[in-house]
């Protein structure tokens, strides 16, 4: 009887070689930790061993030392080849202790797992059976629950409000008997369908629709400055067509407090002189 597969992983994988930034795996921080301990312990070990090498090399009791291993100086004690070979193997393990800690440090550096991919990655139920995770034989916990050891590879820039509210849309459509029509893919709890959502179509398509916002904002906002002759009314229309704006740019971007000032003041900055130029030509024609 030919053998059967109880489980196909290869969807799976094939989705994250499309989408990286689905990954999840682990750092072993406790892991880490133990390894560096380790070393530390080695590398105590062996300068105990340098002090008594040093301290026999001069005649000394093997039990009292005043040398340390930052005495030794390879032009009075390079002769010694005991003492050196101690040495070499107390400067290895320091560099390899360095080298694991600034490994250990990107490791820490590595992004924290997408929520979003972490909930679609749950409902392929037959990753996750008998209390398993399959690809790996682990506990399933490790991989439902987001805690500190766990990280990506890499990083989804932070979803905007606007892309935020359009995929939880068409999650809540999926599956819905009109979603054909509207282009949006199955929802079905396996690999096959499970990651059907294209975030870079859905991204550029949010980019271009801000830009349409954004020109029609202020293309109205000049039409209706041309219109009105009143400078304070012009002043009050500023100030009323500058909310819409900045909240467009809080809904589809992440800027910074302090980007927020700069695009406040270079708003106000070019408004007002449009305002009172054009006032003053009127009341001058007038």
């Amino acid at each position: 009887m030919a053998a059967t597969l109880n489980y196909q992983y290869h969807p799976f994988y094939d989705y994250l070689a499309e989408y990286p930034e689905g990954i999840k795996v682990r750092r072993f921080i406790g892991e880490w930790a133990w390894i560096l301990n380790c070393e530390v312990s080695n590398i105590r070990e062996l300068e105990k061993k340098c002090r008594i090498a040093m301290a026999e090399s001069h005649g000394f009791c093997s039990g009292v030392s005043p040398w340390n291993p930052t005495d030794w100086h390879p032009l009075q004690m390079g002769s010694n080849a005991k003492l050196k070979a101690i040495i070499e193997e107390l400067q290895t393990a320091i560099k390899e202790y360095t080298r694991d800690l600034l490994q250990f440090e990107q490791v820490m550096r590595l992004p924290s797992p997408s929520p979003r991919h972490m909930a679609k990655l749950l409902e392929a139920r037959e990753f996750f059976e008998g209390g398993v995770f399959g690809p790996t034989g682990e506990d399933e916990v490790r991989y439902k629950e987001l805690g500190r050891d766990s990280c990506a590879v890499i990083s989804l820039p932070k979803e905007e409000p606007v892309t935020h509210i359009a995929i939880n849309i068409i999650e809540r459509l999926s599956g819905h008997r009109w979603s054909r029509f509207l282009g949006i893919p199955p929802h079905v709890g396996n690999t096959q369908t499970l990651w059907g959502l294209d975030l870079q179509k859905l991204d550029t398509v949010v980019d271009y629709t801000t830009y349409i916002l954004l020109d029609v904002l202020l293309t109205g906002a000049l039409f209706v400055l041309g219109v009105v002759q009143n400078a304070k009314q012009r002043i009050a229309l500023i100030g009323g067509f500058y909310i819409p704006f900045v909240l467009l740019i809080k809904a589809t971007a992440h800027p910074r407090r302090v980007e927020m000032f700069a695009i406040s003041a270079a708003y106000f900055a070019i408004a007002s002189v449009f305002a009172t130029v054009s006032g003053s030509d009127k009341e001058a024609c007038h």
